[in-house]
């Protein structure tokens, strides 16, 4: 049972890495209209919750956007 079980998080794994969701993530984030030192919050919710609030992140703090808090649910 824990084969057919490693495959499935193999497989879960391959779809979150294949969406490439980090870098739609950072270009949508990267073009939203923010002007001077906001404070954003980041929410992020699905699969692939933590690569899109990692990227979130990342992207905001290039921008010195000031991250208020948040919430990722996966």
């Amino acid at each position: 049972m824990s084969g057919a079980r490693e495959r499935l998080i193999g497989m879960y794994r391959a779809a979150i890495v294949g969406a490439e969701v980090e870098s739609l993530t950072a270009n949508a984030v990267a073009n939203l209209p923010l002007e001077g030192r906001h404070r954003v919050w980041v929410f992020a919710f699905g699969k692939a919750a933590h690569a899109m609030g990692r990227a979130a992140v990342t992207t905001l703090q290039r921008s010195l956007a000031e991250i208020a808090g948040g919430l990722i649910v996966a």
